[in-house]
């Protein structure tokens, strides 16, 4: 009986150097500013899995080395992306993927377009915002049931047709 209370203290006193044996660092080896930027992470953090410690280390690292208006603006993104629904993220990370995997011309092409749009003034980008909804709503009804658009190619279908007495 008394061996269980033991063995249990044992191993919890040993958790911290098994996280360190499969790759990550254990709270108590974190520096002060990064424990003080991560503290809401304290209980939790010998549990992470290393890549994340890591990625969250990084984002310390930045965050130490923001202005208070940067670090203002960091956390308003933050709060809007956890306002989005999980479809909205799934979204955004999906076109944020296809975003990286275009040459670097067309990247660099993209954002360009995007820094002349945000230098417009605000009524002009809304005439836009207005136009490209409009544009879109009209693809989408031109689409009919069973079809996608492709960008630029016009509907097509959504699946390979059969003839009507093949499909069951």
């Amino acid at each position: 009986m008394t061996r269980f209370p033991k063995l249990t203290l044992c191993v919890l006193a040993l958790l911290p150097l098994m996280t360190q044996a499969q790759g990550g660092r254990s709270w108590e080896e974190l520096s002060l500013e990064h424990r003080e930027t991560l503290a809401p992470l304290e209980q939790q953090w010998n549990s992470l899995a290393p890549q994340r410690q890591e990625r969250l280390l990084r984002g310390s690292e930045l965050w130490q080395h923001m202005g208070p208006a940067e670090k203002r603006q960091a956390q308003n993104n933050f709060q809007n992306w956890q306002a989005r629904t999980p479809e909205e993220r799934a979204r955004i990370r999906e076109r944020f993927d296809q975003f990286q995997a275009l040459p670097q011309t067309e990247q660099k092409g993209l954002r360009e377009r995007f820094q002349r749009f945000q230098n417009l003034p605000e009524g002009r980008r809304s005439e836009l915002r207005e136009q490209f909804r409009d544009r879109a709503q009209q693809n989408r009804r031109a689409v009919s049931p069973g079809t996608r658009a492709a960008p630029g190619r016009g509907a097509t279908p959504s699946r390979p047709t059969r003839p009507a007495q093949q499909r069951r």
